[in-house]
């Protein structure tokens, strides 16, 4: 039995290491490197003592010329951080070699040996990207689980969405309907105190026949949206939007542009809260002097069919009494009819 617990002889190692454990390589999984021991530290570290391959040529090629060196210098030790298995982080113990290069007129001089495996932060990135894209776990929470910042989290999200998406554009389909929104990833606040915004807006593209994203892009501009429209151009025939400039600015030509519902109904609300403003506005005085008690105002936002028959009939005896009621009566009716044509589906009869 090896250093490990493996039983059986252990694995040839290079001269000078301790022998290596086939299995806890095979469950490490990094090509290229070799287990020779495996500890749990008082704190919860799991600390994987590993030496690279003998196998792994590149390691042992000088990064500027090329050249496979043959003179060690020295055998020096680092633990790279950003390694996992599963949800379980990994804490290497890596007895590196440095080698010196005795390429003709080469100004390396020596050079430390690595793996492409284990590239500088890049599998804590991955994995965090996967479990807030994958696995839909908040950004906060992701970036507790693996022991980073917030913004860290997010910008590895960000970079693994975008590499999903050139992915899904690569084996695309031709899109005739399409859905653009903005939406917001990060926590509504202030910026911190180096000046960075807590959160960021996005541009989004949705294919409406299949629900799948076609785009992300930051900022909510007319720019944005021109640069995700642009590689669907062709093929596109309906866009359904929130009707604001910006996006509009960016419908290509020929594009029958679609309201979007949700958008509509939240624009009817909001020349309700019109109507009640210019009615203030007109007689210079609050909403509780005019007989139009505050409360009104948010009962009307919520839908008919939702409302509690004496808050109805509360509602509707309220308006009814004077002519500043009834003209805020019509348009509360409008929204209600919009919302009533909203619902209207097409029935094929026989």
């Amino acid at each position: 039995m090896d250093a490990t617990g493996c039983p059986g002889p252990a694995q040839a190692a290079p001269a000078g290491c301790a022998a290596s454990c086939a299995m806890a390589t095979a469950l490490l999984g990094i090509p290229g490197l070799l287990v020779t021991a495996v500890t749990v530290t008082q704190d919860g570290w799991t600390v994987a003592e590993v030496v690279t391959g003998p196998g792994c040529e590149a390691a042992r090629r000088c990064p500027k010329c090329g050249r496979t060196a043959t003179r060690v210098k020295e055998r020096p030790r680092t633990a790279p951080r950003d390694v996992l298995t599963g949800d379980r982080q990994i804490l290497l113990c890596w007895r590196k070699t440095r080698w010196h290069c005795d390429g003709p007129g080469c100004e390396q001089g020596t050079f430390t040996e690595a793996v492409p495996a284990v590239p500088s932060r890049a599998r804590l990135r991955a994995r965090l990207g996967e479990a807030v894209g994958d696995d839909l776990m908040p950004a906060a929470a992701a970036a507790r689980r693996y022991g980073v910042s917030d913004r860290t989290a997010a910008r590895a999200f960000t970079a693994y969405a975008e590499a999903q998406l050139a992915d899904l554009r690569e084996h695309q389909e031709p899109v005739e309907a399409a859905g653009i929104d903005e939406f917001r990833r990060g926590v509504p606040g202030p910026a911190g105190g180096d000046g960075q915004a807590r959160s960021q807006w996005f541009t989004h593209l949705v294919d409406l026949g299949t629900g799948g994203t076609l785009g992300l892009a930051q900022e909510r501009t007319g720019e944005a949206g021109k640069g995700l429209l642009e590689d669907h151009q062709s093929t596109l025939r309906y866009l359904a939007m929130d009707l604001s400039a910006p996006y509009r600015s960016a419908v290509p030509a020929g594009v029958t542009v679609i309201a979007d519902a949700f958008h509509l109904v939240k624009l009817a609300n909001r020349k309700i809260d019109d109507a009640f403003r210019r009615l203030g506005y007109r007689t210079e005085h609050a909403h509780e002097d005019l007989g139009l008690p505050r409360p009104l105002h948010f009962m009307l936002r919520h839908n008919i069919e939702n409302l509690d028959p004496e808050h109805l009939a509360t509602i509707i005896e309220t308006l009814d009494g004077d002519g500043d009621g009834q003209q805020i009566a019509a348009v509360w009716i409008a929204k209600e009819q919009l919302r009533a044509l909203r619902a209207t589906r097409c029935r094929r009869t026989s």
